[in-house]
């Protein structure tokens, strides 16, 4: 999840603290050095992809002129920097890729790109936890959860969070289903790319007036299938089938009538994604011209599309 600005001393005044361009390519290039080891689940005989684990990451404020700014208690941030590890080379290309994709198919998902600074590249993503503040030229933080945060102690292993969980924590909330189907949409796009590190952390509410919330956009969403090292058990099955390339329709319509959404309203999200990714993957993650982006994997994500087209 994005975290939260480091506050350091309190600050009164904004965009005190310019950082230089050297500057950021050198903590960039130490983090590419140094690297962060990914975690391990317990049972696991792999590792699991976890970008809490695999990804140091440090944040900025940028301006609207594009001046560079370290954020304070008095600045808030505006955009994530994540290099990958040298362990972990297109991480960078395939995350930005896959949010692009995510857009495409209709899904909220934050600007992001791989940028470059004095030739140190890094994941680069736009904060969706951030408001225009009337009056001043910084921004206001937002308040956001992810739903691990969200549920309480009853979800202290983010692994064992499941979809009915988080449709009930958004029903409690709201009253009705609307944020229970923009949940449901992440959770079949994330499935159909194979991103089996989507765990309760990499889903997330955003408080509202009133006591609502509503659903954060898109966000840590990898084909882990692009990185054959790591676990591909999904960390939240559908139907009890933990394994993407093996979900189908009736997978989806037995989680919809365990959860109680309506069974016509889920089938429209899954064929509405299922169409989108196959529309566009050519033109977002098939543009990415690294080693791990195969013809092989990209074909591995159009037949978990496919498949939930036809009816079993």
């Amino acid at each position: 999840m994005l975290h939260a600005d480091s506050q350091g001393i309190s600050q009164e005044t904004a965009f005190t603290s310019l950082a230089l361009e050297d500057q950021v390519a050198a903590r960039i290039a130490d983090i590419k050095q140094t690297g962060e080891p990914f975690s391990t689940a317990e049972g696991s005989p792999l590792p699991r992809f976890s970008l809490a684990g695999a990804q140091a990451k440090f944040a900025l404020s940028i301006t609207d002129s594009g001046e560079l700014f370290w954020s304070d208690s008095a600045t808030p941030s505006t955009h994530i920097i994540k290099p990958e590890s040298a362990a972990h080379s297109g991480l960078e290309l395939v995350e930005a890729a896959t949010l692009a994709l995510a857009r495409r198919v209709g899904i909220f998902a934050p600007a992001a790109t791989q940028f470059s600074f004095l030739g140190e590249t890094a994941f680069m993503i736009q904060r969706f936890d951030r408001a225009p503040s009337p009056g001043t030229e910084t921004v206001a933080r937002l308040h956001v959860e992810d739903m691990a945060q969200a549920l309480g102690p009853q979800a202290a292993d983010k692994y064992q969070v499941d979809a009915a969980e988080i449709v009930d924590l958004l029903r409690r909330h709201n009253g009705e289903d609307t944020e229970a189907y923009a949940f449901f949409a992440q959770y079949v796009f994330n499935t159909l790319i194979g991103n089996a590190d989507a765990h309760a952390k990499n889903y997330s509410i955003m408080h509202q007036q009133g006591g609502n919330v509503t659903v954060s956009p898109l966000y840590d969403a990898i084909p882990i299938g692009f990185f054959p090292g790591y676990d591909q058990d999904l960390s939240m099955p559908v139907a009890d089938e933990n394994r993407a390339g093996a979900v189908r329709q009736e997978h989806w319509l037995v989680t919809a009538r365990e959860i109680g959404l309506d069974a016509d309203h889920v089938l429209a999200i899954l064929r509405a994604t299922a169409e989108g990714i196959l529309e566009h993957l050519d033109a977002t993650l098939g543009e990415v011209e690294h080693s791990r982006v195969t013809v092989e994997r990209l074909d591995s994500l159009r037949r978990n599309a496919e498949r939930q087209l036809r009816a079993q």
